[in-house]
């Protein structure tokens, strides 16, 4: 699949299109970051500005993060007490 965008030309934002998901994310030849969006009803994606994206549809971008994003807690002897004191801990009250 080739994704070609160049300086003159529209996006689906552009083009009146409804975005479906994200399908990737990069930084431009600038330094801007930009999504890679699939657009309901057509086959090509496109990549577009993340700061157009989170405004224009925001919550298909929370999405692309909250299922792209991994967390990880380093655990050593220094963070260790934090870490447990911070932790969710769930208590059973039907005892």
């Amino acid at each position: 699949m080739e994704i070609k965008k160049d300086d003159d030309e529209v996006d689906g934002f552009d083009r009146g299109l409804d975005p479906e998901k994200i399908m990737g994310a990069t930084y431009s030849k600038g330094g801007e970051l930009m999504l890679l969006m699939k657009w309901k009803g057509v086959e090509k994606p496109d990549l577009v500005l993340a700061k157009i994206a989170n405004v224009r549809c925001p919550q298909i971008v929370i999405n692309y993060y909250e299922e792209t994003l991994t967390w990880y807690i380093p655990i050593n002897e220094d963070n260790f007490e934090n870490y447990l004191e911070h932790r969710w801990v769930f208590i059973d009250s039907t005892d």
